[in-house]
């Protein structure tokens, strides 16, 4: 069951428990549609660690492309997607992955982008979003359809049948 979730990029945000905090191995996967491509670092999910240095993230650009940056070891390993990417009003599956020993990303199955990182995600603490308040990402969200994973136990973090299926 697909439920799918509107930002309009004004105030729309939802909050998760902390983003992978002390994870070796993470997995995020997501069906994202951008219902436009403006700014030039739009947050599609990640924590709100106040500067961006210190913020682990996935950014949509206003090119479709997309940047990727986790804090791992200490280090924040950050890659871009050149030349792969979104498009508006396009539904894609996004998934990022830290193995213990690269950090990477796919579109629809097909790897865009990786960098190597070693480490766990300590230090990463707080409140995470998917979205983010006033001026970020618009488009749409299957919140049924999100799936995490951290150190091989998944995690959901919305269940259709808690709900009887209304979110």
């Amino acid at each position: 069951m697909a439920y799918y979730l509107a930002f309009d990029g004004v105030d729309d945000n939802v909050s998760f428990p902390a983003l992978n905090s002390n994870s070796s191995t993470f997995e995020y996967e997501f069906d994202w549609s951008p219902t436009a491509l403006t700014d030039s670092y739009n947050i599609l999910f990640g924590n709100n660690q106040g500067s961006s240095t210190a913020r682990s993230a996935v950014y949509q650009r206003s090119t479709g492309e997309l940047e990727v940056a986790f804090i791992i070891g200490g280090s924040r390993r950050v890659f871009e997607t050149s030349g792969a990417g979104l498009t508006v009003g396009v539904r894609k599956k996004l998934t990022v992955i830290y193995d213990g020993s690269t950090l990477s990303a796919l579109i629809d199955g097909s790897s865009v982008g990786s960098v190597s990182a070693s480490g766990t995600t300590s230090g990463v603490t707080g409140v995470s979003r998917i979205g983010f308040n006033s001026g970020n990402s618009t488009g749409n969200i299957d919140l049924y359809g999100l799936r995490a994973t951290f150190d091989g136990v998944q995690e959901n973090f919305y269940d259709p049948s808690s709900t009887g299926g209304t979110g």
